[in-house]
């Protein structure tokens, strides 16, 4: 196996998910509302920054590293290093704020 971004991002994702198994505190840091709707706006932020490595159970990690594997491989290969891994980072700023908003919207008017 080449180490690519995606295949480090692949490796990276499985230890956190693993540990976060064992560890409820790192499993807080999925993206859930916990941290946005009570202000807490450090925590926020370090969740921005673990969301996209930690998964709900095994199999939802592995099918998320398939699809890293088959599909981020070849993006990779065409567009580059450098463009990959911007267009990794956006799509997770952009995935976070747009889920952070469905909570505020949905949850705080629940």
């Amino acid at each position: 196996m080449k180490l690519t971004i995606s295949n480090s991002l692949i490796i990276i994702s499985a230890i956190f998910t693993l540990i976060s198994f064992q560890t409820t505190e790192l499993n807080n840091y999925g993206m859930h509302s916990y941290y946005l709707l009570d202000s807490e706006y450090i925590k926020t932020f370090i969740q921005f920054c673990f969301y996209s490595f930690l998964h709900a159970d095994l199999q939802h990690l592995i099918f998320n590293s398939l699809f890293i594997y088959i599909f981020w491989n070849k993006v990779e290969t065409i567009i580059g290093k450098q463009a990959f891994l911007q267009f990794f980072i956006l799509t997770v700023l952009f995935d976070g704020i747009f889920i952070s908003l469905l909570f505020v919207i949905f949850l705080s008017t629940a």
